[in-house]
């Protein structure tokens, strides 16, 4: 199962791996449990957990797969600490996303968002996830037809027309 495949959907608990999208909606799996069911996109919003983001003051947002990999690091290094539960004070979560996330935003970030992170996190610990490493593109040629075209375009002499300004008086 692959990173990019999870959802969580609104009105609905827990987390689902996308199986199948249709016009109206999606089938999806449970991580929890396993059911197979349809959800429709009328009453639904779907955001997939690659494209969730944590707020930052450094940066506008670090993606969750980011902040995944650190609490994976974190269990590594503390090995014999234990990863605080949704239903701990609030302030022990902030200061495990601290933890974590050095550079979390506390002002837009709510201790119901940590919680949520745990739930997820835990979740995600029984599931098998492959995560994609995001490799930058050093090839950025052109398609032949798309070469072909520009070189017409650069033979081309460009006209340009120079408006005059409007003076209203």
């Amino acid at each position: 199962m692959k990173f990019k495949d999870i959802v969580s959907i609104s009105q609905l608990p827990g987390l689902f791996e996308m199986i199948s999208s249709k016009p109206n909606g999606a089938v999806v799996r449970s991580l929890q449990d396993g059911k197979t069911q349809f959800v429709s996109s009328r009453v639904h919003n779907f955001s997939p957990l690659d494209k969730i983001s944590v707020y930052t003051t450094d940066t506008d947002s670090e993606l969750l797969e980011v902040v995944i990999k650190n609490i994976q690091q974190y269990e590594a290094d503390n090995s014999g600490a234990t990863l605080p539960t949704p239903k701990d004070a609030p302030d022990s979560l902030r200061n495990f996303l601290t933890t974590v996330l050095p550079n979390a935003d506390h002002e837009r970030i709510y201790v119901s968002d940590i919680q949520k992170l745990l739930r997820w996190y835990v979740l995600l610990k029984t599931v098998e996830l492959e995560f994609e490493v995001k490799e930058d593109s050093t090839d950025d040629a052109l398609p032949t037809d798309m070469e072909e075209e520009t070189e017409n375009l650069t033979d081309a002499p460009i006209e340009t027309e120079q408006s005059e300004p409007d003076n209203k008086e």
